[in-house]
């Protein structure tokens, strides 16, 4: 899943479809299983690492993550989904392919390419 970078004429409604953006990223990475805060990191370069601790305590106060710190040196923190969040496993699938489908016929030239007609 690809994050616009943020542009000026889509304003506040695309801050807000961003941040989704980045939960469902987060979400399908943890479809696959347990991560590692750095393991997300890495996965999704086009986060910072407030946006992504923000997001994590947002999916987790949801109830679509679990947190599980361990308590060794260094301490080691792990991300997973809960049943519930599970549960948007198919929901995930289908919006990433209708992402790649947008990306590739509607803007094939990328988040700066023509707006589609209204």
């Amino acid at each position: 899943m690809i994050i616009a970078a943020p542009t000026p004429e889509r304003g506040a409604r695309g801050d807000q479809l961003r941040r989704r953006c980045r939960k469902l990223a987060i979400l399908k990475q943890l479809v696959v299983g347990t991560h590692r805060f750095g393991e997300l990191r890495r996965a999704l370069p086009g986060i910072t690492q407030r946006m992504l601790t923000r997001q994590l305590r947002e999916l987790e106060a949801d109830g679509l993550v679990t947190r599980t710190v361990y308590r060794e040196v260094p301490p080691r923190v792990e991300y997973a989904l809960t049943d519930v969040g599970h549960s948007l496993d198919s929901i995930t699938e289908e919006l990433d392919k209708w992402g790649r489908w947008y990306r590739e016929t509607v803007r094939p030239e990328g988040p700066s390419g023509p707006r589609p007609p209204a």
